[in-house]
């Protein structure tokens, strides 16, 4: 054995025992508060922001993840479901209610975009888009 291998295991070890199990995303518990920006590049970026809830301590990797689509929404609303990761069963975890942010730049803005909506388990926000002025993209303030 190489001196580079006991530490090599030690390191795999520790990741099992810290991600011990793989488990599936979830919707979070409930959606507090969103936003979104849209950035004046070329072509232009929505960068969209959503703060909720979870039930417990442990969560991780939260996402907003946009319904695929091939082309621009028929509605024109934009859909996005808020997920993370529980915790895996066993794990000791704080109980309550527990803050948890996601974001998501979507480099394919659609024009046509006429509002975004954020699902979680138990609501859902809706926002509503107004399009950048061509004021906006010179830097004038609101």
């Amino acid at each position: 054995m190489t001196r580079k291998q006991p530490l090599i295991l030690s390191a795999i070890l520790a990741l099992f025992l810290y991600f011990p199990s793989v488990q599936a995303a979830e919707l979070i518990d409930r959606i507090d508060d969103a936003y979104y920006s849209i950035t004046q590049t070329n072509p232009p970026q929505l960068h969209v922001v959503a703060r909720g809830y979870v039930g417990s301590g442990g969560w991780g990797f939260p996402k907003l993840v946009p319904y695929l689509r091939q082309q621009p929404p028929a509605q024109g609303v934009l859909e996005f479901d808020f997920i993370a990761t529980p915790p895996s069963t066993g794990r000791m975890v704080i109980q309550g209610n527990t803050p948890i942010g996601a974001n998501n730049l979507l480099h394919d803005y659609y024009p046509t975009i006429q509002a975004i909506k954020i699902n979680s388990r138990t609501n859902s926000k809706l926002i509503k888009v107004i399009p950048p002025t061509i004021a906006d993209s010179y830097g004038s303030s609101r």
